[in-house]
């Protein structure tokens, strides 16, 4: 009785989302990274002159600093006027950057975005949702095979088969929301992030601008792994499904075992991997905005 009643609870959490997901007719974890990409694009030109306000404020406190500067080491004027030149020349490079920001930031995102989809084709599946549909797909072929002569002949198996299916429906969650994730981060990054490129003015915090731009590169470099591992990665779930439907649930063959393991294989690949190399890519960019700024005075 008890192993019916897990059986039953876990197959109704299983059966819930597809049901919402028929009546709706809207992936919803789709939609959560749409929403976030549509506000983006709203986001973006209202902080554009907001960056460009501080951006401005804090130039001319790097104007005055670099003149205090100047005025202590008793520097000719020529030298003072070409240091001024060069300082004018960066700082309106950098605003420009802020002014630009739509037509080279988000470029680096979709690039590295466009490079997976181009790589793994059209035969793979990278949405969210498409995942979850790949995990539900899965639980429910583990779970039609456990019906009542399999609970009355072997409950130990049964309970097995029931956390069995629990535990690939929660691999494929952990996947679709590791994609969720990375998508919606780099959706706040397109939008909200030239916010940080007003800092680039003033040497003391160009830092959070030149962190801004690594992190773009990382968030690229994520995206660009994500694809590629789940694209392959569910090519290779859609071919369980069959093979758990056709094999014997008690056989010394059946591959129930190696398939959850492999599901929390491809979790594991899926939030490490992108993670890791983006880190190891990006972590230690520097782009010497504030060297730069410092060097000219």
């Amino acid at each position: 009785m008890l192993t019916a009643l897990i059986v039953c609870a876990i197959a109704s959490l299983l059966l819930v989302p597809a049901i919402a997901h028929a009546q709706a007719q809207q992936p919803v974890l789709d939609g959560i990274a749409n929403q976030y990409r549509d506000a983006s694009r709203l986001w973006r030109p209202r902080l554009i002159p907001i960056a460009q306000q501080l951006f401005m404020l804090l130039a001319s406190i790097e104007f005055a600093v670099s003149g205090l500067v100047w005025a202590l080491r008793h520097d000719r004027l020529d030298d003072i006027a070409a240091k001024f030149l060069l300082k004018f020349t960066l700082t309106a490079f950098l605003l420009a950057l802020i002014t630009g920001f739509t037509f080279w930031i988000p470029p680096i995102v979709n690039g590295f975005a466009a490079a997976g989809e181009r790589a793994i084709g059209s035969s793979g599946t990278v949405s969210p949702s498409g995942i979850i549909d790949i995990g539900r797909e899965t639980s429910l072929s583990i779970l039609s095979a456990l019906d009542v002569g399999v609970m009355l002949t072997n409950p130990a198996m049964a309970i097995y088969g029931a956390i069995a299916a629990f535990v690939v429906a929660l691999a494929y969650t952990a996947i679709a929301a590791q994609l969720v994730l990375v998508l919606v981060e780099s959706y706040v990054v397109l939008g909200g992030g030239v916010l940080f490129l007003g800092f680039a003015a003033f040497r003391g915090t160009a830092g959070f601008a030149e962190n801004l731009i690594a992190y773009t590169f990382g968030i690229g470099i994520k995206i660009f792994l994500l694809y590629l591992i789940v694209g392959l990665g569910s090519q290779i779930a859609r071919s369980w499904i069959p093979l758990i439907q056709s094999s014997s649930f008690f056989g010394p063959a059946s591959p129930l075992f190696q398939v959850v393991g492999g599901s929390l294989i491809f979790a594991v690949l899926a939030i490490r991997v992108p993670n890791s190399v983006a880190a190891r890519l990006s972590g230690t960019s520097t782009f010497g905005i504030a060297h730069a700024l410092r060097a000219v005075g």
